[in-house]
């Protein structure tokens, strides 16, 4: 019996042993890194300062842009950045919401020293609940994002979520490594003399030693908002 009570005791505390050194070296992984996130980059000789972000609380992907507002007859073109602060490698969905079909994304771009990287984007279909299942009735079939990567199904990282009940937008798929800081320009049309709103969100997904991209358990990682006036 004293046997018994002593494998049991051992067990257990191997155990916890085993469970602690997991959470601490999970937590260690997930742990920020503690870099100086750029605050402005020069493209094509112009110095381009990024001027505005959110509240970054517990986001891993940390997105700033060029202007809060933006004025344009009938387009803008807007400058941001996003940087990994995760420890690991992601791939990642940059999705720009907007308000209606009237409003386009007519192109992304990654932004490098002297050149531009075309990033293929696509229209994000508005019939999707949030577990990314189609909303309609019938033989609808599974809507999917198309991005660089090719098809990327909306329900891969579980739910989608309208942003302050904006359901349409357009995706691009990019991936960045730790520490990296990618810059982009999309130029967003709309009707002219037009108000409007418009959110940039990225979603980051861990790229695996296989390739596989794994949902990180922080899906959501970042949203800012926009503003359009006087347009």
């Amino acid at each position: 019996m004293n046997n018994r009570k002593t494998a049991i005791i051992i067990i257990s505390i191997l155990t916890f042993v085993i469970a602690g050194t997991f959470w601490y070296v999970n937590y260690l992984m997930n742990k920020p890194l503690d870099i100086e996130i750029p605050k402005e980059f020069t493209y094509n000789g112009t110095k381009i300062a990024l001027a505005w972000t959110d509240d970054n609380t517990g986001e891993s992907l940390i997105i700033q842009s060029d202007r809060k507002e933006y004025n344009g007859f009938s387009s803008v073109d807007v400058y941001f950045s996003i940087t990994n602060i995760n420890k690991r490698d992601q791939d990642m969905d940059v999705v720009v919401w907007v308000e209606s079909e009237k409003v386009r994304v007519e192109g992304m771009e990654r932004l490098e020293n002297a050149s531009q990287t075309f990033i293929t984007t696509s229209p994000l279909t508005p019939l999707l609940n949030r577990r990314g299942e189609p909303s309609g009735e019938g033989d609808n079939p599974p809507s999917y994002l198309g991005g660089a990567g090719g098809g990327i199904d909306m329900a891969r990282g579980g739910a989608r979520k309208s942003i302050n009940g904006f359901t349409t937008g357009y995706s691009a798929n990019d991936q960045i490594e730790t520490g990296q800081t990618n810059y982009y320009k999309a130029t967003i049309k709309y009707p002219a003399k037009s108000n409007g709103e418009f959110f940039i969100e990225a979603f980051g997904y861990r790229i695996s030693d296989f390739g596989f991209r794994i949902l990180k358990i922080k899906g959501w990682a970042l949203k800012i908002r926009h503003l359009t006036s006087d347009i």
